[in-house]
């Protein structure tokens, strides 16, 4: 069974990393035509014990059921150590995939500034077919969260074609000017939040020749807080929802890092956010000056714009206008925006909303 199997519009491949029969077996997921030959040239690897079976569906089909444990997983450019059990439908359409796993805490630099992720429970899930997927499995022996034995686990997912990721308080920490990997007891990271989280991994075709993997992270019920560097004023963040895009383009350590939008209420500091007041946290640690992304997470899609003198700053800013990700991302009306890093902090400037609805 360890071969090449190839469907529509997807590549699946399998690869023996182990010594042991059934033991240290990758599975490597493209969403294009492309056969993935490593972990680092796919859109989603999975490396675990696996155990295979075979089946006839109602359908007719035949299809493969494929059940994990040991679970490493690697998304996008950031790779997870996590434990927890998996689901794995393979047919004729496609791949469909329910992954339920508690994940490490991992950090990582983009050669500027360090991010943290907390250690979270989450659930990945993958449908490369255009179907709905309602399927049983038999496992081994588990107990379920009333104490009763189970065999079984069922496989239910919407139709697709989707690789998401959602994560139930998965604390982000961002540290800038740290470029050593990790964030220590004594650092003061100038952003710390949390909230549900949902990461997506995409492909940026905007150079048809050069395609780059793009992170995607999407928030909702977003708290925590922002440090402003000059003045050390603290802001309280919370209700927020928005968007982060995360860059890895290898050696161009200065193009690489986060750029994202996110609406929270606010309140610290000497100005309009002494008192709560809405407002949109802009970032954006790369020093790209011309980033226009759309990107999908299941249904939605969302677009971020950063342009001249956007680049490798933060903003924080009160706004007049009213913001939706779901299904869309729609901003309306104005933002009186204030650079963060500058000394001059009751120095307000006017901006016009920078992201707008984007079609299916």
């Amino acid at each position: 069974i360890f071969k090449d199997q190839g469907f529509k519009d997807t590549v699946i491949g399998f690869e023996a990393i182990g010594t042991t029969a059934g033991t240290g077996v990758s599975l490597l997921v493209n969403l294009s035509a492309t056969t993935p030959t490593s972990v680092t040239d796919a859109d989603f690897a999975l490396q675990a014990d696996i155990t295979f079976e075979r089946t006839t569906l109602r359908s007719g089909q035949v299809a493969t059921k494929i059940s994990a444990t040991n679970v490493t997983a690697s998304f996008g450019a950031i790779n997870f150590a996590a434990t927890g059990n998996a689901l794995i439908l393979i047919t004729p359409a496609g791949i469909s995939a329910n992954i339920d796993v508690t994940l490490s805490a991992v950090s990582f630099s983009d050669g500027s500034n360090t991010f943290a992720l907390a250690s979270p429970t989450f659930r990945l899930e993958i449908n490369t077919a255009t179907t709905s997927v309602n399927q049983e499995f038999k496992v081994a022996a588990y107990t379920d969260s009333s104490g009763a034995t189970q065999t079984t686990r069922t496989l239910i997912l919407p139709a697709g074609k989707f690789v998401r990721i959602t994560g139930e308080n998965l604390g982000l920490k961002i540290d800038l000017g740290n470029n050593t990997g990790t964030i220590g007891s004594s650092d003061q990271p100038e952003i710390e939040f949390g909230g549900s989280i949902s990461i997506a991994q995409v492909t940026d075709v905007s150079d048809p020749g050069s395609p780059k993997k793009r992170t995607i992270f999407a928030f909702t019920g977003v708290y925590g807080t922002y440090r402003d560097t000059v003045s050390n004023d603290v802001f309280s963040l919370k209700d927020g929802k928005g968007v982060i895009i995360y860059y890895d383009d290898g050696a161009a350590a200065s193009q690489n890092g986060l750029a994202g939008q996110i609406e929270v209420t606010a309140q610290g500091g000497s100005g309009d956010f002494a008192a709560e007041a809405t407002g949109v946290l802009r970032l954006n640690t790369t020093t790209r000056t011309n980033i226009d992304q759309s990107v999908t997470i299941s249904d939605a899609v969302y677009r971020l714009t950063f342009g001249a003198g956007e680049g490798d700053f933060v903003q924080l800013g009160i706004v007049d206008v009213t913001l939706t990700y779901d299904p869309y991302l729609t901003i309306t009306g104005s933002v009186n925006t204030l650079n963060l890093d500058d000394p001059l902090l009751a120095n307000f400037k006017s901006a016009g909303a920078t992201s707008g609805i984007v079609g299916r």
